[in-house]
């Protein structure tokens, strides 16, 4: 068969591990026909899952001791970069009280492509996208989450001992750096825009000239948040 007679295929989108911390190497990895993407990097990430369950074990530890000092209305979780992925994960995993709010600045949300494809369903022409009933929300949260805990050896419902999952009742600020370039603002995006569909109470705000890091404007609109809750 001539190369004009080949039939080409287009590759589909690459698998993007954002770096934990200011890297000097970027490693562009090929597998092998008839693998994927993420079967091949399974064996490579298995650090980064086991140190996500760990500082989410940590994290909720922090989380019980202070709500019973405090009371959960009064607790506020927050996060810069990579410490921004933690607290969304193990928020998203958490299984107590819900505490007052979630705070994230310049930051993701890990394995937020492999729990979209656990949520994501056929279309039918019959249905309304723009209507989701509470039902179907709690569904795709429970699923979603249910992935991330398999992914990250976890186990147990993610509702806990409360009828409806914690994070669904938790509001979250996402603030960004529009000229973030080591979490890029549209990777952030991507994960309150996910977060959001899974009922999550997300409040996101982009900002020039803070790169990767918070700005004054940022905080005062952190501040002005937590006031608004309290209101």
């Amino acid at each position: 068969m001539s190369p004009s007679n080949k039939i080409a295929q287009v590759p589909s989108p690459p698998l993007i591990v954002p770096p934990l911390r200011d890297h000097k190497t970027t490693l562009i990895i090929l597998h092998g026909r008839g693998s994927t993407d993420e079967k091949f990097a399974e064996p490579l990430l298995k650090h980064i899952s086991q140190g996500l369950r760990e500082t989410s074990a940590f994290l909720h530890d922090l989380l019980k001791e202070e709500i019973k000092t405090i009371g959960a209305k009064n607790v506020v979780s927050m996060g810069l970069s990579q410490g921004c992925a933690a607290s969304i994960v193990s928020t998203l995993l958490w299984k107590g009280e819900p505490f007052g709010a979630l705070v994230g600045m310049c930051g993701y949300l890990p394995f937020r492509k492999g729990m979209h494809d656990s949520v994501e369903e056929p279309e039918d022409e019959d249905d309304d996208a723009s209507v989701r009933s509470d039902e179907d929300a709690e569904d795709m949260f429970e699923k979603a989450v249910g992935w991330l805990g398999e992914e990250l050896g976890t186990c147990g419902s993610v509702s806990g001992e409360h009828d409806q999952p914690a994070m669904q009742s938790i509001p979250l600020f996402m603030g960004h750096g529009i000229d973030d370039e080591k979490v890029p603002c549209r990777i952030g995006k991507l994960a309150a825009e996910f977060l959001t569909t899974l009922d999550v109470s997300v409040t996101w705000k982009e900002y020039e000239g803070s790169g990767h890091w918070y700005s004054d404007d940022m905080l005062r609109d952190v501040v002005e948040f937590l006031e608004n809750l309290e209101a």
